[in-house]
């Protein structure tokens, strides 16, 4: 009778054991640490507004356009589009969002193709197939002119479409944009074949006159030559957003 009883014991110990085992994977801790990994087209992970997708056609491929239409509360009849960075999807605006549509502004957030939740395409990524991608996107909702704030890699393109959509623009910010300096001025060019050259050459063998290191001082010359050069540069430098008056947004 004793064994009996401590068979029974045993067995529902293994059971409770097994039924705990179960369950583990359904913990909040055990659910996070086992997240499946997101997908290509950040499948997963969380935007702060609806996700509305638009079909592309770019050189004959079937792509879709991830964006984000935000409408205000009360309206104050303009449109913002905000143009994301190289290393970021269009998520990363949910503040700036926040704050212009409380403005009035309804805010058009769109990942551009390649980025964030839209297609990754086959082919090479062009600025002016960027730029009539965000064209197309307007002219799906029915936005005639729109303002546009643009951060990093956003500032190129924004500068594109402004370039080859001027009467779409209403006005345009620029936050930390790159790719609007003529490196000319500071970095000579390289020919393509020199530079291959270069990569591809062995490194040149130690001897006693190369182990020492290589600091010389500037001369004189040089000093004076590359100070001018960058004065004459900051001179000649045009200025982006001279002519366009910044957005008014009054936080509440």
């Amino acid at each position: 009778m004793h064994l009996r009883s401590e068979s029974w014991t045993n067995r529902l110990f293994l059971a409770a054991l097994f039924a705990t085992l179960l369950a583990l994977p359904l913990l909040p801790g055990r659910a996070a640490e086992m997240r499946e990994p997101y997908g290509i087209g950040l499948e997963g992970y969380p935007y702060p507004y609806p996700v509305n997708m638009l079909p592309l056609v770019n050189d004959g491929e079937e792509l879709r356009m991830a964006y984000m239409d935000v409408a205000p509360a009360q309206g104050n009849g303009r449109v913002v589009v905000l143009l994301h960075g190289r290393n970021f999807p269009a998520s990363y605006w949910a503040a700036v969002i926040k704050t212009l549509t409380e403005a009035g502004y309804r805010t058009i957030v769109p990942d551009q193709i390649g980025f964030g939740k839209s297609s990754k395409p086959a082919g090479e990524l062009h600025f002016d197939t960027l730029a009539r991608n965000t064209m197309a996107l307007l002219d799906h909702l029915g936005i005639a002119k729109a303002d546009i704030v643009a951060h990093s890699l956003g500032g190129m393109l924004a500068v594109r479409i402004a370039r080859a959509y001027p009467d779409r623009i209403n006005r345009l910010v620029l936050a930390a944009p790159i790719g609007l300096e003529d490196y000319r001025m500071y970095v000579p060019p390289i020919p393509t074949e020199r530079s291959s050259r270069t990569r591809t050459s062995s490194p040149p063998k130690a001897t006693a006159s190369s182990s020492k290191p290589i600091i010389r001082r500037k001369s004189r010359r040089t000093r004076s030559r590359r100070s001018s050069m960058r004065a004459s540069t900051s001179r000649a430098r045009p200025t982006i957003n001279a002519g366009c008056a910044p957005l008014s947004v009054r936080r509440k």
